[in-house]
């Protein structure tokens, strides 16, 4: 079994952030930058599909990959076997009717989204996409399983045990969307990460939750859900084994860490303050 606090192990290994849409990814992403030096993290930039993302990665120098001290980005399980280096995972599920609802509104909400022009034009709800081809089902267990570039068939039930594999073999963490902070100091005390703190990034807030859904539509929806709903209940399942291996110094952390986030987030907007303040008055 790996020791994620052997030194030598630390020093030579990448994390890879597997970013499955609508977790409160953005939010990791911008604690992500502020841990790992810009020379040490590689985004997986999706502006192409993933098969053509995935074709530039592959080709990138041997040389490059040993670098990345981080990965992230939206992609599906399985990228590692193209480092040199060993790696490990970590990610963020999310009850699935919730992350669908919110990824809906989302791309209600972007006009640059691919999928903006066809949901509001032709009118679909969040089941229309998914019956449509155009959205994908149960996406957190085909992101875990390696089977997002599946996209001409329904998401078998085969790629539910493999995603559970996976998540037990590969990811040091596996967060929660809903227990943000825990699943970040999980992350500290497993990654050697300093003190973090955050604020919520692209939230939206004005989006409806289940209500505007009729029945029928929500029912559709956990039918298109149903691996999706194991592996979170699966990975909630992990995530409290990981918690209950945490000492009562953990627990006592997790107790203090809204206040202590609160504090330092204040810090640091008074310090981006002052210098703005200072540059004004300086130079006008």
């Amino acid at each position: 079994m790996i020791d994620y606090h052997d030194d030598e192990f630390m020093q030579m290994q990448t994390e890879i952030f597997l970013h499955i849409p609508k977790t409160a990814g953005s939010t990791m992403n911008n604690i992500l930058m502020r841990m790992y030096r810009p020379e040490q993290r590689h985004f997986f930039s999706l502006g192409d599909s993933m098969a053509t993302a995935m074709g530039r990665f592959k080709n990138l120098p041997a040389s490059q990959k040993a670098a990345i001290k981080l990965l992230y980005g939206h992609f599906e399980f399985g990228i590692h076997q193209y480092l040199p280096q060993p790696a490990h995972y970590f990610t963020l599920l999310r009850d699935p009717l919730e992350r669908y609802i919110s990824d809906y509104y989302f791309i209600l909400k972007n006009p640059a989204h691919p999928l903006y022009t066809a949901a509001t034009e032709r009118n679909l709800n969040v089941v229309d996409l998914i019956e449509s081809g155009l959205a994908l089902d149960n996406v957190q267990t085909r992101t875990l399983a390696g089977r997002i570039s599946h996209r001409q068939e329904l998401c078998p039930p085969a790629a539910l045990e493999q995603a559970k594999e996976n998540l037990r073999n590969h990811f040091v963490v596996v967060g929660l969307t809903e227990e943000f902070d825990k699943t970040l100091l999980l992350l500290q005390y497993h990654l050697g990460w300093s003190a973090v703190h955050y604020k919520r990034e692209n939230v939206n807030r004005q989006r409806p939750r289940r209500r505007p859904f009729s029945p029928a539509i929500l029912k559709k929806l956990t039918r298109y859900t149903e691996l999706d709903q194991e592996i979170y209940q699966y990975g909630k399942q992990l995530f409290h084994r990981q918690l209950e291996q945490m000492g009562p110094r953990f627990h006592l952390h997790a107790r203090l860490f809204p206040l202590l986030n609160h504090s330092r987030t204040l810090y640091w907007q008074a310090r981006k303050y002052s210098v703005r303040q200072w540059l004004r008055e300086r130079f006008g």
